[in-house]
Order: structure tokens, then C-alpha cells, then sequence
């Protein structure tokens, strides 16, 4: 397990003696929660923190309980004090010696530390496959990533802390075929005339199924969004009684396609406004 301590090296250069303190209060903080989980602290380079563990369950658990702990650590502080951590964990063979520990698996978790958000924790494909269903925090996909000094793109996985998510949301694939018309209003003093309002609300939607590949479309019907027109200036019986007589008028217009909203509105003088 890697740890790195954000923002320390801007704090050096501006405030040195600040950057030193927040060192020292992160690894008073931080040691505790090491033997804790059983992790053996093998070095440190610069404001970073290389830990060993028997087990990677051992590892991400003790990787949130350090988050968890910062996270309440820091409520107390002003920003500048504060101590805020990236952690990257990964599974993988090791080569011991004289007390120091190197190898492929000691670089890729370095790697993996640095995708991590501040306050976030990361974790590679071999520790998910350990871990799954034994560690009570969601671990979501981040996908494959390229990391600097490796060949090959790697899976990497982020933890979902509980103060995430009530904030998370999910993501939502963006349709570009949806279809939506805003209802037109009748402006018109007579208001036998609001059929016209339907009817050039409607005939957009009836085109759009026409073309050649009306399965790439899909239609919201004036029910999905009538609420536009009708949210704060109609009673619930009588937005019933509306949707009765223009659901009647609608299907007097579909019975006669040669009658369209511009043939009859040739015949007289109506006025329409979108409301938004």
C-alpha cells in the first residue's frame, strides 16, 4: 500500500515549516492505524508511506479506516492544517531486502496511488478479486488505465466511501435520438381553437416515427410533459376534463390524416405560444 500526502509540495515552497508540521501529524496519525491492521511500515520517501501487509483484505481495510480517521481528524482544523491522502493498494510478489522491499507489485501500487481522488482510495483487479464480497464498502470500475511505466493498461478499482454516497449519482447514458415538444398553448379567445395548440404539438412527433429508421427514435407523448402546460393553472378536474377533449380531438385528427393542423388553420385565424 502506497499513501501520498496531497499538496505537500506546494506547501513547501510556500510555508515550509506548515508543510513540516502537517508531515509530522500525518504520521502520528497514521502509525496507530498501521499496527491496527497489522501492516508493517517499511519506508517512507519524502511525504510518501510504503506499508506491507499479510493479506490484501488486511490492506483496504486498513486504507478506509485511515480515510475514515483523517476525514475526522480534519474537521477540526482550518484547510491549511489539514492532512488529505491519496491511497493506491495492489497484490503481487515482493523482493525482500535488508529491510526494504521491491519489485513490479511495489511500482504498480505507486502508479495506482496517483489515479486516486484526495481523500480516495484505489485498488487494482488482483486486490478486487480478494476482496469481493468480504469488505463492506461498494468498489466501483474506473475501468482500464494507463499508468506511467507500464506496458499494459490495468483495471483499476475506487472505493466508494459512505460520505460519497449519498453524493454520487448514477451516470446516465445521454439519449441524442429522444424527441420532446413543449406544448403550445392557445392564445387564441376562442378556446374551441386549442386543438390547433395539439395538433402542432402532436405533428412533430407523428414525423419523427415516418423516417427511415424510426427505431432510433423515441417519442414523449404530451402526457410525459403536459405537466408544462398545465402545472399551477388548472384545477385536477378540469386537467381531467382537458385531457378527455383533447384525447378525443386527437383521435378525430388521426382519423382524417388529409386534415393537418396547417390545412386547418388556413381556414382561420388562430394564435399559439409556447409555454415554458
Amino acid at each position: 500500500m502506497f499513501t501520498d500526502l496531497v499538496g505537500f509540495t506546494l506547501l513547501s515552497q510556500r510555508n515550509e515549516s506548515l508543510a513540516l508540521s502537517v508531515l509530522n501529524e500525518q504520521r502520528e496519525l497514521l502509525h496507530p492505524i498501521f499496527n491496527k491492521h497489522g501492516g508493517r511500515e517499511v519506508k517512507t520517501i519524502g511525504d510518501a508511506f510504503l506499508v506491507d501487509f499479510a493479506s490484501a483484505l488486511q490492506a483496504v481495510k486498513c486504507a478506509y479506516d485511515i480515510q475514515k480517521t483523517t476525514r475526522e481528524f480534519n474537521n477540526s482544523l482550518p484547510e491549511e492544517r489539514r492532512v488529505h491522502l491519496r491511497i493506491g493498494v495492489h497484490l503481487g510478489d515482493i523482493v525482500e531486502s535488508q529491510g526494504d522491499i521491491s519489485g513490479d507489485a511495489v511500482n504498480v501500487a505507486s502508479r495506482i496511488e496517483s489515479v486516486a481522488d484526495s481523500g480516495g482510495v484505489c485498488l487494482t483487479r488482483q486486490v478486487y478479486d480478494q476482496v469481493e464480497n468480504k469488505f463492506e464498502l461498494p468498489l466501483r470500475s474506473l475501468g482500464a488505465k494507463s499508468l506511467k511505466n507500464l506496458r499494459a493498461p490495468m483495471e483499476v478499482f475506487k472505493m466508494v466511501m459512505p460520505w460519497e454516497e449519498a453524493m454520487m449519482e448514477e451516470t446516465v447514458e445521454l439519449d441524442s435520438h429522444r424527441v420532446a415538444v413543449l406544448p403550445l398553448k392557445n392564445m387564441s379567445p376562442d378556446p374551441n381553437d386549442e386543438y390547433f395548440a395539439d395538433g402542432m404539438t402532436e405533428e412533430p412527433d407523428n414525423h419523427s416515427l415516418r423516417r427511415p429508421r424510426p427505431d432510433r427514435y423515441r417519442k414523449n407523448f404530451r402526457h410525459a410533459i403536459q405537466d408544462f402546460s398545465q402545472k399551477g393553472c388548472r384545477s385536477g378536474k378540469r386537467t381531467q376534463d382537458g385531457n378527455g377533449n383533447r384525447e378525443q380531438r386527437e383521435e378525430s385528427r388521426e382519423q382524417d390524416p388529409d386534415n393537418s393542423p396547417d390545412d386547418r388553420r388556413s381556414h382561420r385565424g388562430t394564435s399559439l405560444g409556447a409555454e415554458l
